[in-house]
């Protein structure tokens, strides 16, 4: 549960994303790199991903002006396996995930 702070992206791609969670906390995603990384309240970014996975996207952001404000984030990546030819693959994943605050 958290609140989208991220302006909307008017169907253009960008690579981070900042929201405020139920706890109050600042956290921010971003691909750097190959990696998803998180940072909390300003903090250290984390890996999100291991280190046989390298994981690039983006995320789509949509809100409405009407009230009251819905918000979406689309988030799209590819993830791909690195390591020996037979565990070697790529994936592509798309979600829509969409704002329950009323």
């Amino acid at each position: 549960m958290s609140i989208i702070v991220s302006d909307d992206s008017g169907g253009s791609p960008v690579s981070a994303l900042s929201v405020t969670n139920s706890k109050g906390e600042d956290v921010d995603y971003r691909f750097n790199s190959q990696k998803l990384q998180r940072q909390v309240d300003g903090g250290g970014w984390q890996d999100l991903n291991p280190s046989n996975l390298e994981m690039t996207g983006s995320f789509y952001i949509r809100k409405t002006a009407s009230l009251p404000v819905r918000a979406t984030i689309t988030l799209v990546m590819q993830v791909a396996g690195q390591g020996r030819a037979e565990e070697e693959t790529e994936i592509n994943l798309q979600s829509t995930l969409s704002s329950r605050a009323f």
